[in-house]
């Protein structure tokens, strides 16, 4: 038996397209027979099996595709050629579109964006005005909020936690294959080698060997000796 209906009640988006509300045929997850859910375009955009739901005015069009136990709730847009799967959970006004791909127990809110081929996995929340675009992967327990932007082929893991106006790229691999602005001390590989953060400038295996002693020198606080030690851990996990 299906798990859902469209009915005909209709959104026209900005483009012309006819998106439609859902509506529960079975119990299933926590949804109830009867219970109306978001808007899709087309069956295409809400798997029939699993307990994947779209609630409350979230919108799925294009080629988008939610399958698995994924959620989608709240004003939310997904569109393009995204994929959410898992037990992925997309609330607020989060935009998803382009080829991004949201996995695992991922959590994106607020008024994030996740386009292009980005990846978002693990146990990894994207919140406030984050913005992850490019080839980006973001997973583990990491967390990127306040107005943070992570591009190109920027890789994001484990306990790593990126806010504030903290702009990482992975864009330019000639000029700079990482560049990290917005935080305390900018960080900018001036090679595939050689890394700069502030005024000191090392080569990966240097920062990687000497790095409590030089932080030592310059801050007593914990969390931005810990939150740099991320940061060279990244681009040794990159470039080396």
């Amino acid at each position: 038996m299906m798990k859902y209906e469209l009915t005909s009640k209709s959104i026209e988006l900005g483009d012309g397209t006819k998106i439609y509300q859902i509506r529960a045929l079975r119990d299933f997850g926590d949804v109830k027979v009867g219970d109306l859910g978001g808007f899709i375009q087309s069956r295409d955009n809400l798997n029939a099996s699993g307990d994947a739901w779209i609630s409350g005015d979230a919108r799925v069009s294009g080629n988008a595709h939610i399958f698995g136990d994924a959620s989608i709730s709240g004003d939310a847009w997904i569109y393009g050629n995204a994929r959410i799967s898992g037990d992925a959970h997309i609330f607020g006004d989060a935009y998803i579109f382009g080829d991004a791909c949201i996995s695992g127990n991922a959590s994106i809110s607020g008024d994030a964006s996740i386009s292009g081929n980005a990846s978002i996995s693990g146990n990894a929340w994207i919140y406030e005005n984050a913005r992850i675009s490019g080839d980006a992967r973001i997973s583990g327990d990491a967390r990127i909020s306040g107005n943070a932007w992570v591009s190109g082929d920027a890789w994001i893991y484990e306990n790593a936690r990126i806010s504030g106006n903290a702009r990482i790229s992975g864009d330019d691999w000639e000029k700079s294959p990482l560049q990290i602005i917005g935080t305390k001390w900018e960080v900018n590989m001036k090679t595939k080698k050689i890394l700069k953060i502030g005024c000191q400038e090392h080569d990966l295996k240097y920062w990687r060997d000497n790095f409590d002693t030089i932080a030592e020198k310059y801050t007593e606080d914990q969390a931005v000796k810990d939150e740099y030690r991320m940061y060279i851990e990244l681009a040794c996990k990159l470039y080396l």
